[in-house]
């Protein structure tokens, strides 16, 4: 009786380990595998990373310490370590007029208006689209200008004062370069000059040298120019008194502010043949 006994009992608590088995609680191996089929079931947290569903976030793509546990805690990982790049000071300013630099000493002669130069503002628009920070804007300004500054790229500007000084001052400058002015477009009108021709002979005068060189042309081209009251038709009549009285005519002074070089030239021109006459 008591083997029988047993060996009831023997089936009985081996027919509570099968599924079949009702009113009798789970062991402790029921348990175990229950949770290793749950696990198999929903994957483990590497087969997240290395097969993500279509269209989820691949976090296998970031570098391992921005990766986390879930989508969300990667991209929080990623926003603060883009966060921090934004607050080391690799950012652009608001605007691109808020940009500060020098010029090297190499390149400072060829830019003497920092603000208000148009290849620099350029520079400004163009670092600020890119997003360049202060310290690379600088860095790129200098390394590009002292280039072409050394390269000879470069021109430096006219100093227009300077110039002046060198035909007798401001007020006499702009007389005489009147009177170029004036002798050039004559040329133009009569067609001795092409539009292009006399654009060209026009540049020449933003410096001194420029000026006098057109002016020994206007003296030995044999023309007159506007204002002179060059009469031809009296040249032959021309004596060594009317020279002499014209060359204390002011417009024969390279020094006043009436200096015509045009009227000089036909006085030392006349001057020459009536002493020649003698």
């Amino acid at each position: 009786m008591t083997t029988e006994g047993n060996g009831e009992g023997a089936a009985g608590e081996d027919a509570g380990g099968n599924d079949d088995a009702g009113g009798k609680p789970e062991t402790m191996l029921d348990k175990a595998r229950a949770a290793a089929a749950d696990a198999d079931a929903k994957g483990s947290p590497a087969d997240k990373v290395a097969a993500p569903a279509d269209g989820g976030f691949d976090m296998a793509q970031l570098p391992e310490h921005l990766r986390g546990e879930s989508p969300d805690d990667a991209l929080g990982k990623v926003f603060k370590a883009y966060q921090g790049l934004r607050d080391s000071g690799v950012k652009p300013p608001e605007k691109s007029d808020d940009y500060s630099f020098d010029i090297g000493a190499e390149a400072k002669p060829y830019f003497p208006d920092l603000d208000n130069d148009p290849m620099l503002k350029a520079f400004r628009k163009t670092a600020h689209e890119a997003g360049l920070g202060q310290e690379q804007f600088q860095k790129i300004v200098n390394g590009v200008t002292e280039a072409m500054a050394k390269d000879g790229v470069l021109e430096k500007p006219i100093d227009a004062n300077a110039e002046a000084a060198k035909l007798g001052g401001e007020q006499q400058a702009f007389a005489r370069i009147n009177t170029v002015d004036k002798w050039l477009d004559l040329q133009k009108t009569n067609q001795v000059l092409t539009e292009g021709e006399h654009l060209q002979l026009s540049l020449m005068m933003a410096e001194a040298d420029g000026v006098t060189a057109l002016e020994k042309i206007m003296k030995n081209s044999g023309q007159q120019g506007p204002g002179t009251g060059g009469d031809q038709g009296n040249d032959q009549g021309y004596t060594m008194d009317d020279y002499r009285r014209d060359m204390k005519d002011e417009r024969y002074d390279t020094h006043s502010p009436k200096y015509d070089p045009d009227f000089r030239a036909r006085v030392d021109r006349l001057g020459k043949q009536a002493s020649s006459r003698k």
